[in-house]
C-alpha cells in the first residue's frame, strides 16, 4: 500500500458504492490498520439489511446506520 507513511494515525471512512458479502469493506479496514490508520466507520450507497451488520464488523465499535 502507497503511503503508509501519511496513513499512520489517520482516522478513515470507508466509502464504498454496495455492500454485499463486506468483503472488500473488510479488507480495506484490515489493510488499513496494519498501517497504523484508525478506522471510524463505514459508509455505502447501497446494500440489504443483512449487509449492515458487515459494517459494523468493519468499523469494530463504531456506531453504523441503515436507512
Amino acid at each position: 500500500m502507497r503511503g503508509r507513511a501519511a496513513l499512520k494515525g489517520a482516522r478513515v471512512l470507508i466509502v464504498d458504492d454496495v455492500v454485499t458479502t463486506g468483503a472488500t469493506l473488510t479488507e480495506a479496514a484490515r489493510a488499513l490498520r496494519a498501517v497504523g490508520a484508525e478506522v471510524v466507520g463505514a459508509a455505502t450507497v447501497a446494500g440489504d439489511r443483512a449487509s449492515a451488520s458487515v459494517l459494523g464488523v468493519c468499523a469494530s465499535g463504531s456506531v453504523m446506520r441503515s436507512r
